[in-house]
């Protein structure tokens, strides 16, 4: 840790024996130690970065919830009868033709 470093960790009023949790990153950036709720330290500043580091190169994907699943389920449904029902309307439209061809309804 150098100087300037071991300053501003003064600055903000963190006691000297607490100093080497703390991390600086190569761009100067700091990061501090993570705590649990009875304030035990469970990282240290380093073990932060790295896992900042890690979620930065391995983004988390979210998975779909289940009601954008079934959503997705309801327009696709929804999109093949539509499908059905245009395909339903042309096979009358050529019925109705063959009937009108062959003299209609007597």
């Amino acid at each position: 840790m150098t100087e300037e470093q071991k300053q501003i960790l003064l600055d903000l009023e963190v006691k000297e024996e607490e100093m080497q949790n703390y991390y600086f990153s190569e761009d100067k950036g700091l990061f501090t130690p993570s705590y649990d709720k009875d304030n035990n330290m469970i990282k240290t500043g380093e073990e932060v970065y790295k896992d900042y580091i890690d979620s930065m190169n391995n983004p988390v994907t979210p998975q779909p919830t289940a009601d954008e699943i079934l959503r997705a389920k309801l327009i696709q449904d929804n999109a093949n009868m539509q499908l059905q029902l245009a395909q339903q309307q042309q096979i009358n439209s050529s019925l109705l033709t063959q009937i009108a061809k062959l003299g209609g309804t007597q």
